[in-house]
């Protein structure tokens, strides 16, 4: 019921109230310019986050780059000599040899994984050294009193599990190397670019998603999926090197801007003469068997593949589209795409971004 006023002369004044659907009509553009409005303040802050992770890329890939920089020196300088490899026996040939230890070194100065903490004698690295070093530490003032050795080692295990390649990085930047490399105060490194988000003491690099980096040291399962049913190219005449599985660059694509041709992403540049892959007997079988986590001391990329240093942000879905590089099952330590090529545009892979993407 509307009231009306009434006009001095007692004549009724006309209404000016809204009617209940004028009212909905109302809120409803409001409601409706809101959500506008929060798209748009949604599109900018998911900028920025974008553009905050990128800066922190560009830092790290930075460092990176001038770290294997100086371990490229070392190598030429003084080249990895060994009498007997651990892999092969005496009678390996010495090239191949002296290729096998400098990927293990390299290894070494750029681990992923616990397992990557120790060198081809059993023996704990630099880096494996430093860590155990923090972990000991981290488990006095819980415990008060220093781990056993069996402690030690699941303590290890634990903290280095699905955050482990971003521990592992950030100490590979802030802890410096054994090639002289000037490296990263980790003071350079603000609360948004470096956190314990486990809980496990150790600091991780993260994105401004507030999620870990995933570090691939040699992420080759992007370029060959080496699925059993791939097709397979002649690369060359050599009989040996026709089974290599195809280079896919479907991944790669959603990964890098880099324009980098199948000539290049089919070539490991530290092995010309496709060594590792001659190693292997020329089969896929052979290539897995190289690749797999058996015996770490003998285990190293896909043979005859771009392997540069990868650097991964999950992206504003949380969903990396890779399995994690400690999961050596699914050959994550490679890089190993989680979805298929076919939907790979349309996956997690679609909005990561990563120390490749034009921003070096």
């Amino acid at each position: 019921m509307k009231w009306q006023r009434l006009h001095p002369g007692g004549k009724a004044l006309p209404t000016h109230g809204f009617t209940l659907v004028e009212l909905l009509i109302a809120m409803g553009i409001l409601l409706l310019l809101a959500s506008f409005l929060l798209v748009g303040m949604g599109g900018i802050l998911g900028g920025a986050k974008k553009t905050a992770t990128q800066t922190t890329l560009k830092k790290i890939s930075e460092i990176l780059r001038q770290q294997q920089a100086e371990f490229n020196v070392a190598m030429s300088s003084t080249p990895p000599k060994r009498a007997q490899e651990p892999c092969l026996g005496l009678d390996a040939d010495a090239g191949l040899r002296s290729l096998l230890e400098r990927k293990r070194l390299f290894r070494e100065a750029f681990p992923q994984r616990a397992a990557d903490l120790r060198d081809a004698n059993g023996n704990f690295t630099r880096m494996g050294v430093l860590v155990n070093a923090k972990l000991t530490e981290i488990y006095i003032a819980k415990n008060g009193s220093s781990p056993s050795t069996a402690q030690l080692d699941a303590a290890r295990d634990v903290a280095l599990g699905s955050h482990g390649s971003s521990e592992l990085l950030f100490l590979i930047l802030t802890e410096g190397t054994a090639y002289g490399t000037s490296v990263l105060d980790s003071d350079q490194f603000s609360s948004r670019e470096a956190r314990d988000t486990d809980g496990d003491g150790l600091l991780e690099l993260i994105d401004a998603w507030e999620q870990p980096l995933l570090f691939y040291r040699w992420p080759t399962r992007m370029i060959r999926p080496c699925d059993p049913d791939a097709p397979t190219v002649p690369l060359s005449t050599d009989p040996v090197r026709v089974n290599l599985p195809a280079v896919d660059t479907t991944y790669w694509k959603l990964l890098s801007s880099s324009n980098v041709d199948i000539g290049v992403l089919g070539r490991d540049g530290e092995d010309p003469l496709s060594s590792l892959y001659r190693l292997v007997g020329g089969s896929i079988s052979g290539v897995q068997s190289v690749e797999s986590n058996a015996n770490p001391t003998c285990n190293f990329h896909t043979p005859d593949t771009y392997a540069p240093l990868l650097v991964v942000s999950m992206g504003p879905d949380l969903a990396a589209g890779l399995y994690l590089p400690n999961d050596t099952a699914n050959f994550g330590h490679l890089a190993q795409p989680s979805v298929a090529p076919n939907v790979a545009a349309d996956s997690a892979l679609n909005d990561n971004i990563t120390n490749l993407q034009g921003i070096e």
